[in-house]
């Protein structure tokens, strides 16, 4: 699942180095902060608005621009992918979510679905 979200941003984001597109998959794939408000934020603002980046821009000069992690005007730019019974490895061990919906190989939605055939505690 390494592959999709660098590509994307590749396929998105075709007038920036590809060295500045590893960095941001790198920067969007490991939070800063310990703090999981503070990351939802930061994550939700990237989403929005880009990534701001800096580099060099083939001719000596500096430039700074925005990479898109999605293209809104252009949803068929997009890459969707809804993956059933996915394990996560974390720090906690491993987790196996009913549905994840990966947008360019960005994980933006999980989803855990309950049988109601069966006996629900609290229902």
């Amino acid at each position: 699942m390494h592959d999709r979200p660098l590509g994307s941003l590749q396929r998105l984001n075709p007038t920036i180095p590809a060295s500045t597109l590893v960095q941001v998959a790198f920067q969007v794939a490991k939070p800063e902060s310990p703090s999981l408000i503070k990351n939802n934020k930061t994550f939700h603002s990237c989403l929005l608005e880009g990534v701001k980046v800096s580099f060099n821009n083939g001719t000596g000069e500096e430039k700074t621009d925005y990479v898109k992690l999605v293209d809104f005007a252009n949803t068929a730019n997009n890459q969707f992918l809804v993956v059933n019974q996915y394990t996560i490895t974390g720090s906690k061990g491993n987790r196996r979510p009913d549905v994840i919906v990966f947008v360019n190989g960005l994980p933006l939605a999980v989803l855990e679905l309950k049988n109601l055939s069966e006996e629900v505690d609290g229902l």
